[in-house]
């Protein structure tokens, strides 16, 4: 990678103690990674596939149903 392509990563880091450089994640010791992992769960929800490997058609049905917005569904 170049110097230009770094900077961002780099202030990611900083700003968060975490970095995601694609399937890498690059961490500080000790560092809350909770922001990460909501974010993670939010783009998971995202994609059709993989809501239906997370829930199974019951719980999908339910949700809907019961108009569960994404943070509830992350938040179980």
């Amino acid at each position: 990678m170049r110097i230009q392509e770094i900077n961002p990563y780099y202030e990611e880091f900083t700003d968060t103690g975490y970095a995601r450089i694609k399937d890498i994640l690059i961490y500080r010791k000790g560092a809350s990674l909770e922001r990460f992992t909501e974010d993670a769960l939010d783009e998971m929800l995202e994609n059709r596939e993989t809501v239906d490997k997370l829930f199974d058609k019951d719980e999908i049905m339910e949700m809907w149903m019961e108009e569960t917005s994404k943070e509830k569904a992350i938040r179980g």
